[in-house]
């Protein structure tokens, strides 16, 4: 039987193509999965046929051509088309699809609304390769826009003229690489004593914080904790914005800056802005949030979500 090769990093990228998957976006009949083995993916991907690749920090070239080495067996005369929503991951299976002549699509990350990541430019300069895009203002002749994962929900709707807030979760990115401790400070700063918060907080260092939660969660456990809390408050990463969109809650999104070091370079705050722009999000600045913004989100909700309950 024909197969479809699914690749992607864990976190946002996973979580895109997943459901991409789900909703129909992509054809495929029998699928193996190829990503990073972490909490999330795991979880995400329970019960599916899944083959891990060594997790590669962002840019590094050297474990993309070792990852492309341990896929050429993936590769084969079985394998009908290969999918990716990158990132370093996408390049490493260019590379035997390529060899092999097998028909690869790359999906940029909806996460890049104004440029095209590192990945996406490597790809546009490759031979052998579809290109699409999730943000219509970045379609030209290479690239094709048919749409983003992020048209599977309809912007938010205001519930109420204010709700109590009793509980809020903080979900920072399992797969970072570096803290956003300064995003935990202001909360803590904000919040009256009476709110339990729970902080998914990634490689941040929290020792000397007195804070409930833990580094790294499971997907259902991220999913159950934004369904329960009242407010959700997320780092602009694609995954947790779609995980606390699928929960039905409107998120609260502090986009990571990459003149600060907390990220490679500013498209958290592109796609925060965007998210903004079209109902599904307040967009703030660490520096600047404060609890109006967390009243406003109380009061809101999605108005309307195409998602199935494949991925619960």
């Amino acid at each position: 039987m024909k197969t479809t090769l699914m690749a992607a990093g864990s976190g946002g990228h996973l979580m895109q193509l997943k459901l991409l998957s789900s909703t129909g976006a992509i054809p495929a009949s029998e699928i193996i999965w190829i990503t990073d083995q972490t909490p999330q993916s795991e979880s995400l991907l329970a019960g599916e046929n899944v083959t891990y690749l060594p997790h590669r920090a962002p840019r590094d070239i050297i474990g993309v051509l070792k990852n492309a080495w341990s896929a050429r067996r993936l590769v084969d005369r079985q394998v009908e088309h290969i999918y990716s929503t990158g990132a370093g991951i996408a390049l490493s299976l260019y590379i035997p699809a390529a060899v092999k002549r097998v028909p690869m699509t790359y999906i940029e990350s909806a996460t890049r609304a104004t440029r095209l990541s590192l990945t996406g430019r490597v790809i546009n300069l490759l031979p052998f390769i579809e290109r699409r895009v999730q943000h219509e203002q970045l379609a030209n002749e290479r690239w094709s826009f048919r749409g983003s994962v992020f048209d599977q929900f309809t912007g938010a709707k205001t519930v109420a003229d204010t709700r109590d807030v009793n509980s809020i979760f903080v979900s920072l990115g399992a797969n970072q690489h570096v803290g956003f401790r300064p995003l935990i400070e202001r909360i803590l700063e904000i919040t009256p004593p009476s709110v339990d918060v729970y902080f998914q907080y990634g490689p941040t260092d929290v020792r000397d914080l007195s804070i409930q939660g833990k580094a790294t969660m499971t997907w259902q456990e991220v999913h159950e904790r934004s369904r329960a809390a009242d407010v959700v408050i997320t780092h602009a990463g694609t995954g947790s914005i779609l995980t606390t969109l699928l929960a039905s809650k409107i998120p609260i999104i502090v986009p990571r800056s990459g003149a600060t070091g907390q990220h490679v370079d500013e498209h958290q705050s592109d796609l925060a802005a965007y998210a903004q722009s079209v109902g599904l999000a307040i967009a703030i600045s660490a520096d600047q949030l404060d609890w109006s913004h967390v009243l406003q989100a109380a009061a809101m909700e999605l108005r309307k979500s195409r998602v199935d309950d494949e991925l619960e």
